[in-house]
């Protein structure tokens, strides 16, 4: 397991640049027996690599366990793992990659027992593009044999599962004005970046009252410091627990530049980007009962958690499979303190193995 991690980890895999990962999946499993596939999800959603799948141990899988292979290091980075009384961490000037090549270890290792002959069987995904919006699995095609779907991507506590989560959309907004001279005639311009202003000190930033959440990620525009700024793009997204959630705070979006632009003569744009929906496993599911007797074959205490962020599991619920999340260990992940411990990918791994022998 240790040796399998720091592998993974070594290798770079910006989101779109996951090649290196995808080979090295690949020959693991291929060593081992399996038959492994790369689709074309690489062509369309501009990696350089696709999603890899195999079928792991006999039979026809009904259940599907996916990690993703991108991590949200910059290209020039080069991780160098420092493990230390059991726990994994860089060495402090990157990050780890955990998250989630923690989940992608902890498969390759329950695929290595599987090849020793155990009856069951089930469907292996090692995804792209996971941290840009989930765009991998928006390409996938896993089949109409899989009925459970279980996401290998959580940081928290062993045998907790993600049954529900927040969708988001990305949305793009436009302010279109008029140039001018700022000192020979500004009461000809209509400014873009004083009516951005009026919209930005509008907008209900941040966690709203229904557990969704509302973010102003980037902003560009203007051309020089004595130019009436004619034009600026604000860059952002909204989330919620539902898709009407999601609907009302984007329409908060368009009222609000609405509002901004009567009062400064400017026009505005508002356009969606990169979404995916909100999931809710409801109680009585099937995968909640296969997730309790694998927990209880692992010997892991099973508990069901809502997360905040977005797991790319929820875009096949929306195509009508059953979808968990599985949390996978680690702690501070996306940043240069981020660790886990070595014994949590190894329970990861025992807790794969458990569900997929109750299937």
């Amino acid at each position: 397991m240790k040796s399998t991690f720091c592998d993974l980890v070594k290798l770079p895999s910006p989101s779109g640049k996951e090649l290196a990962v995808a080979l090295y999946v690949r020959d693991y499993l291929e060593r081992l027996g399996y038959r492994t596939r790369i689709d074309d999800a690489g062509r369309r959603c501009e990696s350089n690599t696709g999603n890899l799948i195999a079928t792991i141990g006999d039979g026809k899988p009904k259940a599907a366990f996916i990690a993703h292979m991108d991590t949200v290091q910059d290209a020039a980075d080069v991780v160098r793992p420092v493990i230390k009384n059991g726990v994994a961490r860089s060495d402090g000037t990157t990050i780890l990659g955990a998250d989630d090549k923690a989940g992608v270890a902890a498969m390759l290792e329950a695929a290595r027992e599987l090849s020793s002959g155990a009856g069951k069987s089930a469907l292996f995904v090692f995804s792209i593009r996971e941290e840009r919006g989930c765009m991998g699995v928006k390409y996938l095609d896993i089949g109409r044999g899989i009925k459970y779907v279980f996401d290998i991507d959580g940081s928290g506590r062993i045998g907790d599962f993600i049954n529900r989560s927040l969708g988001y959309t990305d949305f793009e907004l436009t302010i279109s004005g008029k140039a001018a001279h700022a000192a020979l005639s500004p009461e000809k311009g209509s400014d873009a970046i004083r009516t951005a202003g009026l919209v930005i000190s509008k907008l209900p930033l941040g966690r709203n009252k229904d557990g969704g959440t509302m973010n102003l990620g980037t902003i560009s525009g203007g051309s020089a410091p004595n130019i009436v700024p004619a034009h600026l793009r604000l860059f952002g997204e909204v989330r919620g627990f539902s898709s009407v959630s999601i609907e009302k705070k984007l329409e908060v979006v368009r009222k609000t530049a609405n509002y901004a632009c009567r009062i400064t003569g400017c026009r505005y744009k508002l356009a969606k980007g990169n979404s995916a929906p909100p999931f809710h496993t409801k109680p009585g599911s099937t995968i909640l009962d296969l997730a309790r007797r694998g927990c209880s074959k692992s010997g892991i205490r099973f508990n069901t958690v809502t997360t905040y962020s977005t797991i790319q599991g929820s875009i096949l619920s929306k195509r009508g499979y059953e979808v968990l999340g599985i949390c996978r260990g680690g702690k501070d992940q996306h940043s240069k303190s981020e660790s886990i411990m070595l014994s949590e990918i190894e329970m990861t791994k025992r807790l794969v193995l458990g569900i997929i022998s109750c299937l």
